[in-house]
């Protein structure tokens, strides 16, 4: 039997140096691959993510209209001490937004109509949009107007119901009918409304033309009112109408 010739300690270094150069290569080439493969995923769910807040902002200017589009807590006048404490509130349910949707934190602005309510409630969107969050805006005109066209359109009430409960903030524009009173019909289907959203802990942000909470029940009724202002930020607008202003100085 030939004898195996003795293994040069060196050369056997010189080997394991190679093997240790090339795993480390390998290691780093798939450490890049894996970094350019998370950094292709993050770009694209931030593509994603800004095609779906642009199209959600065009649909809900589109569904209810122009006049609201620009407004902003910076273009609110404050002209005096009640309208900018009223401002830092809505400020301060901003500077915790996230955790106020999740929880379902409902914000209510009461007081006489022509305050500047609704655009208070409108200049929440876009931060609240950016963020992620769904937002379904109506007024209480157009939400009783769509239970009545369901059925020309050959929707069930639940399916029209289910459009009020499902987006992650419902902004409700004074849901007082202008006769002063909900009829029965429309008192069961804001219940049902309200009730499915409070259950779910998902808020609803509505403005109420009454003079304080008393009126509120009175006009939407004790079950309704008391779900949406269990731990709700409760701003009152307690100032004369801006419109009504304008008109007197001619503007």
């Amino acid at each position: 039997m030939t004898p195996t010739p003795p293994v040069n300690p060196s050369s056997r270094s010189l080997e394991a140096k190679q093997e240790d150069l090339a795993a480390k290569l390998r290691s780093e080439a798939y450490r890049r691959m894996v970094a350019e493969r998370e950094a292709d995923d993050k770009l694209r769910r931030e593509l994603a993510h800004r095609d779906q807040v642009a199209t959600r902002r065009a649909a809900l200017w589109k569904a209810r209209g122009r006049r609201y589009r620009h407004c902003s807590l910076a273009n609110f006048e404050a002209v005096g001490t009640p309208q900018a404490t009223v401002k830092a509130a809505v400020r301060d349910y901003l500077h915790n937004l996230t955790d106020n949707i999740r929880n379902g934190v409902n914000l209510i602005l009461i007081g006489p109509k022509g305050t500047g309510k609704d655009h208070l409630l409108a200049a929440m969107f876009d931060e609240t949009l950016d963020l992620g969050f769904s937002i379904k805006w109506t007024s209480g005109a157009a939400l009783w107007s769509r239970f009545r066209s369901a059925i020309d359109q050959d929707r069930t009430e639940s399916q029209v119901t289910a459009e009020y409960i499902t987006p992650d903030v419902l902004a409700l524009s004074d849901p007082v009918p202008v006769c002063g009173a909900l009829t029965p019909y429309q008192a069961a289907k804001l219940y049902e409304i309200v009730d499915a959203r409070y259950n779910h802990c998902r808020p609803i942000w509505t403005t109420v033309n009454c003079q304080n909470g008393a009126a509120m029940a009175e006009s939407l009724g004790g079950q309704v009112v008391d779900r949406i202002r269990d731990g709700a930020v409760s701003i009152a607008c307690n100032w004369g109408s801006f419109r009504e202003s304008q008109k007197t100085t001619g503007h």
